[in-house]
């Protein structure tokens, strides 16, 4: 006989068990055997359940693959096979952007998530942590971004309003430095061959780029072609005294009056 078992006949064996239990009892020796474990087992009924030391305490990979499965089944744990299997993750969670989700960094995510076997639970955390840190870095390089520009805005105006100073410091009064701010682009254009479009791109410079704040540039350049115009200036007003700013270069710039705002 090859099975001890094969020969015992009871009611509760029958046609449907009788492998099951055949197959049961010949992990035993004899009856004997068989008794024996059952008294064992019966040591352990009302206990908590034992978990094995190892995986290979377990017989074989299907019995290794049922235990790994119902253990994550009663602690709650999903995996996805592929990154269909995440299609309910919240990419979104966590995330202040209302941008369009980067659909390639989205399912690169997902596929990292099914590659390293991640449960689903924890996916989800890991995306909104990692939204979350992409929002407060966001939002503090926007705020130093800010804080820069308000910085430069008021470190220009304040060197504009030195660059003033001084010109007025050395012309003497802020109405002679208009004057020769006016006989300086009517010699751009009358004296020096400047198109009124290039006189004006010049004022543009001086009021509102780099010239604006180079205090050299502007008093060379003041005392320099200035006195162009003076010379030759004695048709613009009785006794060679030229008209106001705003009179000069709205008539005869008005390009040039535009750029500063005449």
């Amino acid at each position: 006989m090859s099975n001890w078992a094969e020969g015992i006949e009871h009611a509760s064996i029958t046609a449907e068990n009788r492998e099951a239990f055949n197959t049961a009892a010949s992990k035993f020796e004899s009856q004997s055997d068989m008794c024996v474990g059952y008294m064992e087992l019966q040591k352990t009924a009302g206990k908590p359940f034992k978990f094995p030391d190892s995986m290979d305490k377990l017989p074989d990979d299907v019995s290794r693959s049922d235990f790994t499965s119902q253990a994550n089944k009663l602690l709650g744990r999903e995996f996805a096979a592929d990154i269909a299997g995440l299609s309910d993750l919240n990419m979104k969670l966590g995330s202040t952007n209302e941008d369009a989700i980067d659909e390639v960094a989205a399912n690169a995510l997902k596929q990292m998530v099914v590659d390293k076997v991640i449960d689903k639970k924890q996916a989800q955390a890991l995306v909104e942590f990692h939204n979350k840190s992409v929002g407060t870095a966001r939002t503090a390089n926007t705020t130093a971004a800010t804080a820069a520009e308000e910085k430069a805005t008021v470190q220009r105006a304040t060197d504009v309003a030195a660059c003033n100073t001084a010109l007025v410091t050395h012309f003497g009064n802020q109405s002679e430095v208009d004057k020769q701010t006016v006989l300086l682009h009517r010699a751009l254009v009358n004296n020096v061959g400047c198109s009124v479009d290039e006189a004006a791109d010049i004022a543009e410079f001086l009021k509102e780029g780099e010239g604006a704040t180079n205090v050299a540039l502007r008093r060379v350049l003041l005392t320099q072609l200035a006195p162009l115009a003076a010379e030759a200036g004695s048709h613009f007003g009785k006794g060679g005294t030229p008209p106001s700013a705003e009179e000069t270069i709205k008539e005869q710039l008005p390009a040039t009056a535009k750029a500063m705002n005449w």
